[in-house]
């Protein structure tokens, strides 16, 4: 009888189990809807205030800190499939192609601008123009917002699943930025960033995580403790490494000096009528900026020429293509102005940044797919004896 009654004791602690288990995912689920409804935000870090994450475009990521979210439009933005600006990467097709990966904030991106006018979209059609006989994709992975930081991380993972022959790196504006913490404290370890992803998309894990950092009891810092979001040394860093990145995967880089902050439109803005206080919850571990603070972007102007300098040497340093736009536009007149805002580059700035950036890629392009006679309208280069052509033995 003893033995007859063992099997049903042991499929009763089984159903016990099971019901065990499936009572507490009842409980999970009705706890993660019960925080759903309390928690507004994401309850992480979003260092552009003025864009908080209830914009449809953008997502968490415990990694990146934010994310595009793919297949998505609003105004004159849309994403595509890859959780980009505009055109997504093309399945592979014949013929000679060209790749170029473009990396920075909301100037890549092109705040205020469609996407035919962003300079990524723009560059495209220029290259196209030059070498009918390639096909051209350029991938605009700007975000707004994004530091050094960032864009790294989202090099090593595009460059990780796709082909690229060119990197564009036009980061610095967002490095400099004022902030209540710097980015580096955010950073999580890439070996458990899908355990990260994974926990963080619980509202639960941010109701929770929220709670117990005081979210709605912190206020906007002090002034005078805000920081640059990457420090000097960082963004020295950050750039070597973004570099190094695509040389390792055989991609050239062109580096990117942004426009300058407009001194005379940020002395032109009105101060606000009361306390400047970022939009959204207020949070210890959010980035508080003051996007249109006089005073702190004139701060952060004063910033500017040693991470423009900066970012300079390490081009030089390293030998990467660099296109200097203060150069370029010192001494425009005022009704031929490259900006939106106070440091937006306007579609006329954007077509500016294309052309440069095009005079800079054509040799890359012609170095990897050299023209065939007749397809651009011009033959082939003759090779000089000393070009080191197949015909020609080396010297020893």
């Amino acid at each position: 009888m003893s033995a007859a009654g063992a099997p049903k004791k042991g499929a009763g602690k089984l159903l016990a189990f099971l019901l065990g288990c499936c009572l507490l995912l009842l409980v999970l689920l009705a706890l993660e809807m019960a925080c759903g409804l309390l928690v507004r935000g994401p309850g992480e870090p979003y260092p552009a205030a003025r864009a908080p994450f209830r914009d449809p475009l953008l997502r968490y990521d415990p990694i990146l800190m934010w994310r595009l979210n793919p297949g998505m439009s609003r105004g004159l933005y849309a994403t595509s499939s890859m959780g980009t600006r505009g055109d997504g990467y093309p399945a592979d097709g014949g013929g000679a192609r060209f790749r170029v990966l473009c990396l920075g904030s909301s100037s890549t991106w092109g705040d205020g601008v469609s996407n035919d006018e962003t300079y990524a979209r723009v560059l495209a059609k220029k290259l196209s123009e030059k070498r009918p006989d390639v096909t051209f994709t350029v991938i605009n992975a700007g975000l707004p917002g994004y530091s050094t930081q960032q864009s790294l991380l989202l090099e090593r993972e595009l460059l990780a699943a796709h082909a690229f022959d060119a990197v564009v790196i036009d980061n610095l504006v967002c490095d400099m930025e004022l902030a209540a913490r710097q980015d580096k404290e955010y950073r999580r370890p890439d070996s458990f960033a899908w355990l990260y992803r994974l926990v963080g998309r619980s509202t639960t894990y941010r109701f929770l995580r929220g709670a117990l950092l005081g979210r709605d009891r912190a206020g906007p810092p002090p002034r005078e403790s805000l920081v640059s979001r990457v420090s000097l040394d960082d963004y020295r860093r950050n750039l070597r490494d973004m570099v190094q990145e695509a040389r390792a995967h055989k991609a050239r880089v062109v580096m990117v000096v942004p426009l300058p902050y407009n001194r005379e439109l940020i002395e032109s803005m009105k101060p606000p009528p009361g306390p400047v206080r970022p939009e959204g919850r207020l949070n210890r571990e959010m980035h508080l900026l003051f996007p249109h603070d006089r005073e702190i972007l004139l701060r952060t102007k004063a910033l500017e020429p040693s991470y423009e300098e900066e970012l300079r040497r390490t081009a030089s340093s390293l030998g990467a293509e660099l296109v200097d736009l203060p150069l370029l536009i010192s001494g425009t007149p005022p009704s031929r102005s490259p900006y939106r805002d106070h440091c937006h580059p306007s579609a006329a700035g954007h077509a500016l940044i294309a052309s440069s950036l095009c005079e800079r890629l054509a040799g890359v392009v012609d170095e990897r797919l050299p023209a065939r006679q007749g397809q651009d309208g011009t033959p082939p280069p003759a090779k000089s004896p000393s070009d080191g052509s197949p015909s020609e033995k080396p010297l020893r």
